[in-house]
């Protein structure tokens, strides 16, 4: 009897006012088919609604991501644009200074110079300059020449200045390594050394260097006296 009671099946009677209309017999198996089949249906929705919301933060935390390097790089480009405006007026207050003191005699304290300068005896020719492949070595040569018709030996310190932004010193780097005042060579003895008949090769370069477009290379040439050889701005466009 436990036997038979146990693998009962269940049996639905449907009964109107007149009595019972019909009946359907439900088999366990069937129930258990449709109660497993619920809890499937559960999970499944449950796990889609997990990975779903998980989704969306995922996607909240990338778009905050964006939105903090849009602000990071917005500050960036703030920060240029002030340093910009401030180079600009200071080179507007230098051009004014030079005008001002066009006529009056440059002193030592004086950091204008003029755009090219050379004396007598001297030259400077066939001025290269070349990028290295990765872009942040910058290599130069160029000739220097004795071109005093004595024949006279010609004997001083050479100086180069990689200047990528014209009026900050902050940026500037010298070959050979020297320290600079008011825009020029403090120690001229510092220079790269040079004693001529007819010419002279110089070769050098700068490293870090990751400045691309427009730049300057000014080189600076000094007697073993102390004089004021040459001096030349070298404007290059990449």
């Amino acid at each position: 009897m436990a036997a038979r009671k146990k693998n009962r099946d269940w049996t639905l009677i449907l009964i109107a006012d007149s009595g019972p209309t019909a009946s359907f017999r439900i088999r366990r198996s069937l129930f258990r088919i449709l109660v497993i089949l619920l809890i499937g249906m559960f999970a499944v929705g449950g796990a889609m609604l997990y990975f779903h919301d998980l989704e969306r933060e995922m996607a909240r935390e990338q778009l905050e991501r964006r939105l903090e390097s849009t602000n990071r790089s917005l500050a960036f480009h703030r920060d240029l644009t002030r340093d910009l405006t401030e180079k600009i007026r200071e080179l507007e207050e230098t051009m004014q200074l030079m005008l001002q003191n066009s006529d009056e005699e440059e002193n030592e304290e004086s950091s204008a110079v003029l755009p090219e300068w050379s004396g007598e005896g001297i030259s400077v020719d066939n001025f290269e300059v070349k990028r290295e492949a990765v872009d942040t070595t910058i290599r130069f040569r160029f000739v220097l020449r004795n071109t005093d018709p004595s024949d006279e030996m010609k004997s001083g310190f050479v100086f180069v200045v990689y200047r990528p932004h014209y009026l900050d010193s902050n940026t500037w780097q010298t070959f050979p390594s020297a320290s600079l005042f008011a825009g020029m060579p403090r120690n001229i003895e510092e220079g790269d050394p040079f004693n001529i008949a007819r010419f002279k090769t110089v070769r050098g370069h700068f490293t870090d260097a990751n400045m691309r477009g427009s730049y300057c290379i000014s080189i600076w040439i000094f007697s073993s006296k102390g004089d004021l050889l040459f001096f030349k701005d070298y404007f290059i466009e990449e």
